[in-house]
């Protein structure tokens, strides 16, 4: 095992959580072999200092709080190589007392503060697809969106 690639781990995994794929990689900016990256993952999580289980909750939670769709945490997950599912997001949404609905109107709300109050139908719409556009941008389905827009900005 190299103590280098051990020392620089430890100095990454002191200042905050890492993946495995994260951790992966900043080993291999540093020019580690590969061998010498496995030697050190593996070390570091019979440590328990490398706990891929623990990051995973705390990014699902993350993303829960920043307001993002099942969906959208499941592609960030993928991203960096995490498996997550969605039965975990549940699990976490239930623990922490947010559901997806109230999140929803709760980013309606936020983003129809924002916009100026019209008569003009045409500026209604307007301002209608820009919260839509919004609530998509975090994940959020049309279907899921649709029953929330009845009442919005009336």
């Amino acid at each position: 095992m190299n103590k280098e690639a051990y020392n620089y781990s430890i100095r990454l995994l002191s200042q905050r959580d890492y993946s495995r794929f994260k951790l992966r990689q900043k080993l291999k900016l540093r020019d580690y072999s590969e061998e010498e990256i496995i030697e050190t993952i593996n070390l570091l999580e019979e440590q328990r200092y490398l706990r891929e289980d623990e990051y995973i909750r705390m990014f699902i939670r993350k993303w829960i709080r920043k307001g993002q769709a099942d969906q959208a945490i499941v592609k960030k997950a993928q991203a960096e190589k995490l498996r997550v599912s969605e039965t975990a997001i549940q699990d976490e949404r239930k623990e922490l007392h947010i559901q997806e609905n109230q999140v929803i109107q709760d980013l309606i709300q936020k983003k129809s503060k924002t916009l100026p109050s019209t008569q003009d139908p045409m500026l209604k719409e307007k301002y209608r697809n820009r919260v839509i556009r919004y609530l998509l941008s975090k994940g959020f389905s049309y279907p899921a969106i649709r029953p929330y827009l009845t009442n919005l900005l009336d």
